[in-house]
């Protein structure tokens, strides 16, 4: 009797062992099919907050694209162009409308301008064009000679006009010196291509020696006829070349 209670109790004991085993299996089952549900759960949560966060965006970007273009259209089919074409043909004065003026106004402003820059020519003075001749009272005078490029035939007092003529221009358009300026006489030197000439100047008191060492000084005179001379043109000249080269000029005291 004893001993079937024995193998009683360890067929219990076997039963529960075998019940909590399996419980045991079941439990770490469920735990691991919990972590491996859960990321995918989370996994599928995440890729379906995406698609609509970047559905939002799209519609959104969308969304102001459209409502720009919506905003051209309206402000072209309000009809902006047509009321500044209407604007602009209102009539102001009987039959004149106001694009008329337009055209009108910019004429205005061109003449005003040009009145203004004649009227500002007109009413400026040069100090240095102002002078009074009669001040010019002391002498400055320059002899000098110079060649033809060829010698002087019967027609001499006709070439030495001609000469005269030439070299009181010169001097008399000149900037500097014109205003100064009095006279000139040529001579010939016996009927040979050398030519005598005279230069006369007069000079005001006021700035007189600075005139005569700077203004009227002997090289300036002879270089404004020197590159007078320079710039003969040989084919024009004729008988009347002056060689450049052979002028002389000394202050005559």
């Amino acid at each position: 009797m004893a001993s079937n209670l024995d193998l009683r109790d360890l067929d219990l004991e076997k039963r529960q062992k075998s019940e909590d085993f399996e419980l045991h299996v079941r439990n770490e089952n469920g735990a691991e099919c919990r972590e491996d549900c859960e990321p995918q759960a989370s996994d599928s949560l995440l890729n379906e907050q995406t698609s609509h966060s970047n559905g939002g965006t799209a519609t959104n970007g969308l969304t102001t694209h459209q409502a720009q273009k919506n905003t051209f259209q309206l402000f072209f089919q309000n009809g902006f162009f047509q009321r500044i074409k209407e604007e602009l043909n209102q009539t102001v004065w009987k039959k004149c409308k106001v694009w008329m003026f337009i055209p009108l106004i910019c004429v205005v402003i061109v003449v005003v301008v040009i009145v203004s820059m004649a009227v500002c020519s007109a009413l400026h003075k040069d100090e240095d064009e102002s002078y009074d001749s009669l001040l010019f009272t002391v002498p400055q005078r320059f002899n000098g000679s110079f060649q033809l490029s060829s010698k002087l035939l019967s027609d001499e007092a006709q070439v030495l006009e001609d000469l005269q003529h030439k070299l009181d221009d010169l001097y008399r358009s000149s900037p500097a010196l014109g205003r100064y300026f009095l006279e000139v006489e040529t001579l010939s030197r016996n009927k040979t291509s050398d030519i005598l000439y005279s230069l006369t100047f007069k000079l005001p008191e006021d700035g007189l020696e600075e005139l005569r060492n700077f203004t009227l000084s002997r090289e300036m005179v002879q270089n404004v006829l020197r590159q007078y001379l320079y710039d003969q043109d040989p084919d024009d000249s004729g008988g009347m070349f002056i060689d450049p080269v052979s002028l002389r000029m000394s202050t005559a005291y």
